[in-house]
């Protein structure tokens, strides 16, 4: 029984992957924000409360006697200036 043992030289040079993976291409609010130095981040849920309630603040308005006006009328308000702003544009 006789054993031979060669050496092999380390490959000089990796072949690329068939599957490699494509790289993902940036949108363009990706290459903006990274010029700009924005980071996502998420909001906590007390963010997202203190948001929702400055926006129910602001569609509050205030009555002649200086009562703010309940805010389903507001919005039943906004809701009729919308259909007729549409009507105008319709016809």
């Amino acid at each position: 029984q006789t054993e031979v043992h060669v050496s092999l030289p380390k490959p000089k040079e990796l072949i690329p992957s068939i599957y490699e993976k494509a790289k993902k291409k940036q949108t363009k609010w990706e290459r903006f924000a990274q010029a700009k130095g924005i980071k996502k981040r998420k909001k906590t849920r007390a963010e997202r409360m203190e948001t929702l309630r400055l926006k129910r603040a602001n569609l509050h308005e205030i009555g002649p006697d200086g009562k703010p006006i309940p805010l389903e009328d507001t919005l039943k308000k906004l809701q009729e200036k919308k259909k007729k702003e549409k009507k105008r544009r319709m016809s």
